[in-house]
């Protein structure tokens, strides 16, 4: 639980003071250590860890925020890519208030908006700036707003110390109490990533849509492995019993494979039709449905890991299977390029994805290290301590998208990060994620 505090102005300081801490505990797995606040030109990297109840360490910044905070972060954002929309202004704490007013603590910061005769309301908008009033306040920057309703923030201190973020809010988790239109961006969707998109699946079977990706419904509890359309239009659910749910324009081709002793399904993928898909289970056996062939699987031999994750080939005539051990089987037209079966591993191999020449594969394990064969290493978390662990990987445009037990999304591609559910309380473990329009 988040230590209540006293915020608000410091008797005698020019600065205003908060700890910016939002309704729920920082999330860790989520924050953007690939793409971080010093990335995006955040001027003060080093800012002093400010304790906002005695004014310890607190610096001032150039726009009369302290530096660290979550205004002096929504402040250089608005400068930075709102400055069309100020029309040759600067927002800083004086901003459009009468004399002897400011810019406070972001508990205020609403009173402080209507004081300016600035619009707060519940809509939220490219640039805008989200606010919340519980636990002294918080505000946050707007980055996206997305099709599917969620809003993509980036932040600053709410872990109390510095802490950078970039999050996705939705309506009924995190929701702010209003948002400030102080000089909102026009909406654009940038060209080439319209459709893009990625959802996570959860182990109680719910599904996350990210981007372009739309929610079309969940399956139920036990869910083990998702398959999805490639134009983004349906996507597959499967339990360990190869019971298969399907949404969408994804169309039912079956499933329920007569299963071994202490067999079960632990992986899916669909052919790029969109008009089947095949189940594998942890002994390496595969099963196709539709119009997915059968291309030879691993039943005559004894594996050293199970399998745990699939993928298909570009062609749809051939795929690849991984076992934790980080052994790879290919069949049809896959290429194998090699593996990690012969190394000692840290941590189990969660994932395959191939690149989209079908010259190469990356790996991923549970500790968010990357393996590459015949494709380019675009970047890992394995220096990173994560608070949970990696469970997923999916080829994402050039590179490749990790997602965490928490939520937590790395971004390794030339694809825009569209959100992530890091820093929100999910219901069950995040066990897969997979995109579409690579």
């Amino acid at each position: 639980m988040v230590t209540k505090r006293i915020h608000g102005r410091i008797p005698g300081r020019g600065v205003a003071l908060l700890a910016c801490v939002g309704l729920l505990v920082f999330g860790g797995a989520g924050r953007a250590f690939a793409n971080g606040a010093t990335d995006r030109g955040y001027p003060y990297p080093s800012a002093p860890d400010c304790d906002e109840q005695t004014g310890t360490n607190c610096v001032g910044d150039q726009w009369g925020f302290t530096q660290g905070q979550c205004h002096s972060w929504v402040a250089y954002r608005l400068n930075q890519l709102n400055a069309k929309q100020l029309r040759g202004g600067r927002f800083d704490a004086n901003y459009r208030q009468p004399a002897g007013q400011r810019w406070g603590g972001a508990g205020g910061w609403a009173n402080d908006a209507a004081r300016a005769g600035i619009t707060v309301d519940d809509h939220p908008a490219l640039g805008s700036v989200a606010w919340w009033s519980a636990d002294g306040g918080h505000v946050a920057y707007v980055e996206a707003v997305n099709a599917d309703g969620t809003v993509g923030i980036s932040e600053m201190n709410r872990d109390f110390h510095n802490g950078f973020d970039l999050a996705t809010l939705r309506r009924g988790v995190r929701w702010p109490a209003g948002f400030i239109h102080i000089a909102d961006r026009p909406a654009t969707k940038p060209p080439g990533t319209a459709r893009a998109g990625y959802w996570m699946l959860g182990a109680d079977g719910h599904v996350y849509g990210f981007g372009g990706a739309a929610h079309f419904g969940n399956a139920g509890g036990g869910a083990v492995a998702m398959a999805t359309r490639r134009d983004g239009r349906g996507y597959w659910v499967t339990d360990a019993r190869g019971t298969v749910s399907h949404f969408g324009a994804a169309i039912d081709h079956g499933g329920r494979p007569s299963l071994g002793a202490g067999e079960g399904v632990s992986a899916m993928s669909a052919t790029p039709s969109g008009n089947g898909y095949w189940l594998f289970t942890n002994l390496g056996r595969a099963f196709a449905y539709g119009d997915a062939h059968f291309f030879g699987d691993m039943r005559a031999t004894r594996l050293q890991g199970a399998v745990i994750a699939s993928a298909a080939t570009a062609t749809g005539r051939g795929y690849y299977m991984v076992g934790s051990d980080g052994g790879v089987f290919t069949f049809g037209d896959a290429r194998f390029r090699g593996s990690t079966g012969a190394m000692r591993l840290v941590r189990p191999v969660v994932g395959i994805a191939p690149t989209p020449d079908n010259r190469g594969y990356w790996l991923t394990a549970s500790d968010g290290g990357v393996f590459a064969f015949g494709a380019p290493f675009r970047g890992s978390m394995g220096a990173v301590r994560l608070a949970q662990p990696v469970g997923g990987l999916v080829a994402f445009g050039t590179g490749y998208l990790m997602v965490a037990a928490d939520g937590g999304v790395f971004n390794f591609s030339n694809k825009p990060f569209f959100g992530s559910l890091g820093g929100t309380s999910v219901p069950s473990p995040i066990i897969g994620i997979t995109a579409f329009n690579n």
